[in-house]
């Protein structure tokens, strides 16, 4: 971790400058060395090519049929962040900017394939024609609902109508007897 603080004061000025002149590509003496042996590794032999495509190395690939990790952990992916400017580095689900291609020396343009989707959480009625059965209570809410609502709105009317009803029962339930 020091070696990599000590190279990143060392190449800020050098940052800087690069974007201030050239925002189009990025020239390997600013990237991180990790990404810049990475390149190296992947473009041997083929330098004279004008353009090449290489899988994005913070994100998983999928090269000969079934899915590879990301070449460069989070963890990773996070102290590059910190030590080098976001614009420089590859997208990533902590890094989701648009990729700057990178221009190497003998005038080859890396770009990064692969490009970051967020994971979409689907809820459990997602593919289903019918909802799941839930308990009795759950699928008679709504009508009741709107029942107890109705009657609600009647309740004042219901009361007084209650109030007479039990004064009216009260007064025939007297006897006419003074005993």
């Amino acid at each position: 971790m020091f070696g990599l603080s000590r190279r990143m004061f060392s190449t800020t000025a050098r940052v800087a400058n690069q974007i201030a002149q050239s925002p189009a590509h990025v020239t390997p003496d600013v990237l991180p060395p990790v990404l810049v042996r990475l390149i190296q590794r992947s473009i041997a032999g083929r330098e004279d090519a004008k353009s090449i495509d290489l899988p994005n190395p913070f994100l998983p690939s999928k090269p000969n049929g079934s899915w590879c990790p990301a070449w460069i952990p989070r963890r990773r992916q996070k102290q590059l962040l910190q030590l080098y400017p976001a614009h420089l580095l590859p997208p990533s689900p902590i890094n989701p900017v648009e990729p700057v291609p990178v221009q190497w020396p003998s005038g080859t343009v890396i770009n990064w394939v692969g490009e970051y989707k967020p994971k979409e959480y689907k809820s459990i009625y997602a593919n289903r024609r019918q909802l799941f059965k839930g308990h009795k209570r759950e699928r008679e809410r709504a009508e009741r609902k709107a029942e107890v609502d109705g009657r609600l709105e009647t309740m004042d009317a219901r009361i007084a109508e209650w109030k007479a009803e039990v004064a009216e029962n009260k007064a025939n339930s007297r006897s006419t007897l003074p005993f």
